[in-house]
């Protein structure tokens, strides 16, 4: 009879890892996909904008404009989307967030004017700024994932790069039609398949019963939480929108949270730059469009093959040397161009280098550090909103100088500026995973278990 029970236990537990495996990866494709849309909906605008001034038309400021708003709007759905999880429900708004996405390309799709237009790109902007944060927050919780958080939101970067890639071949194939007809079929597409995402996490991401009554039972602690705090506190707090929720950590999170944001913001300056101006450092340094939109593409394919590199690696011992790989092909490829900017083929040629180098040490590596280093659900969704959108909004400032910067006859001397973010971001990281040794050497020695992510690299 033992036996038999045993034989039971074995099974369900089988069954239940199973089960465990299979909303991880379910998750896991919804969240990138969500990160797909969140990087069409900035290539989508930016790669449009000039259509979209001559056929509305739009004036120079309008389009200033219109590029700002969307940044600001992720930036706003980023420190909001812990507000999100705490009123709705972390599974609700994955489940649902989507469609108002939708909502907002299939504006920007039927815009008449500049005003449709911007409210279109607000709308999407806040929701796909929410989307993100909440989403990881859930693929890297252990209910979900288990051990494989690190390996699973390091997947949903290959969403973000795949975005980018699409977008930028829709862009190319549009330019083909008269008028903006194919800036709004770009609209419609996104709106498609924001909605199919949508679809996809309700139908195919089988939350179970036990999940969602322990996100209601989180839901509702913060909500009686909220009732019965002081006065003094306002309601915006008590929901999550604190912008002293760094006051809940202790001198590790601290380090961590301060490591991590002077690396992303640093990254985001290089990265950032690159991936909005790339076609317009080309076309400046004489290369034809369609050549520079080719070269744009085949970098952007080059990057998303390279997220591989990193779900393969992330949490395991490969994790520092291919870290220091990257920051090595940032750095040099950045060195090199001090020298040779002004040639377009060193630029090409060392525009692939650089963004490889991005690749393997950069937001990708950032987010497995945010969700896998902070324990508490509230604290990676803060964490998380609040670095990307003090990022965003520092480079929507750098974004300003940027077109100067890059101009034929600055760009070398502007090289050695990025070289110096890339430096800044390189030393910082080190920190991170010098931090995360020590965390993992003194959890071992106390005889407690290494969280997935933690490793020190020794395994």
């Amino acid at each position: 009879m033992k036996s038999s029970e045993q034989g039971g236990v074995v099974a369900g537990s089988r069954a239940s890892g199973t089960a465990s495996s299979a909303l991880g990866r379910s998750l896991t494709l919804g969240a990138g996909a969500g990160s797909f849309l969140g990087a069409a909906a900035i290539v989508g605008l930016s790669s449009t904008i000039t259509v979209w001034q001559s056929t509305l038309p739009l004036t120079t400021l309008e389009v200033g404009i219109l590029s700002g708003l969307l940044s600001l709007a992720i930036a706003a759905g980023s420190l909001l989307a812990n507000v999100a999880g705490g009123l709705f429900g972390r599974t609700n708004v994955y489940r649902n967030l989507l469609f108002i996405a939708a909502i907002g390309f299939a504006v920007s799709a039927v815009a008449p004017n500049f005003w449709v237009l911007l409210v279109g790109n607000i709308v999407t902007g806040v929701a796909t700024g929410i989307d993100l944060p909440v989403a990881l927050s859930l693929v890297s919780d252990p209910r979900y994932t288990k051990g494989n958080s690190a390996r699973f939101v390091s997947l949903t970067q290959s969403g973000w790069q795949l975005g980018i890639l699409v977008t930028m071949i829709l862009a190319f194939a549009i330019s083909w039609f008269d008028g903006n007809l194919g800036c709004r079929l770009v609209f419609v597409l996104l709106a498609l398949i924001s909605a199919g995402t949508a679809l996809y996490r309700r139908t195919r991401v089988a939350f179970s019963a036990d999940d969602l009554a322990v996100e209601n039972a989180r839901r509702r602690g913060r909500a009686a939480a909220g009732a019965g705090a002081g006065a003094g506190e306002t309601s915006s707090k008590r929901n999550g929108l604190n912008f002293n929720f760094w006051k809940s950590f202790g001198p590790r999170e601290y380090a961590f949270f301060f490591s991590i944001l002077v690396f992303y913001v640093f990254w985001n300056f290089l990265g950032n730059t690159w991936g909005q101006f790339q076609t317009f450092i080309f076309v400046n340094a004489h290369a034809s469009q369609s050549l520079a939109t080719g070269i744009g593409i085949l970098v952007c394919l080059v990057s998303f093959l390279s997220t591989f590199v990193i779900s393969a690696t992330s949490g395991t011992k490969f994790e520092t040397p291919v870290f220091f790989i990257g920051s090595a092909f940032s750095m040099g490829s950045l060195l090199v161009l001090a020298f040779t900017g002004s040639q377009l083929w060193w630029l090409i040629g060392l525009t692939f280098v650089l963004n490889i180098g991005n690749v393997l040490a950069g937001e990708a590596t950032s987010k497995v550090w945010i969700q896998t280093l902070f324990r508490d659900a509230d604290q990676r969704t803060s964490v998380q909103g609040f670095i990307l959108a003090v990022s965003r909004v520092g480079c929507s400032i750098l974004a300003l100088v940027t077109p100067q910067m890059v101009m034929p006859d600055t760009i070398q001397s502007s090289m050695l500026i990025f070289f110096g973010f890339a430096l800044v971001s390189c030393l910082a990281g080190v920190n991170v995973l010098r931090l995360k040794k020590k965390s993992s050497d003194q959890l071992k020695s106390s005889g407690q278990s290494v969280p997935s992510g933690q490793s020190s690299g020794s395994k």
